[in-house]
């Protein structure tokens, strides 16, 4: 038998626990969604593009890693 004053607040608090897990899970899922199609942008599409003028793979590699690095000014 559960005790009267220990059953409301444990009913209370749960939902605000769940609601933040979630919030989380969410936020997760988008970040790893976006992280994934910057890198198909940024990185897959150029080496597709690449491949097909016929240029060697370390060589359209360096060119995407100095355009980005352009880009960002670093």
């Amino acid at each position: 038998m559960v005790p009267l004053r220990v059953l409301p607040h444990a009913i209370g608090s749960h939902p605000k626990l769940y609601a933040l897990k979630m919030l989380d899970m969410i936020i997760l899922a988008l970040l790893l969604t976006i992280g994934s199609l910057l890198t198909w942008l940024l990185i897959m599409l150029p080496v597709d593009i690449f491949g097909w003028l016929h240029f060697p793979n370390w060589l359209s590699l360096i060119l995407i890693v100095l355009a980005i690095s352009w880009c960002l000014d670093d």
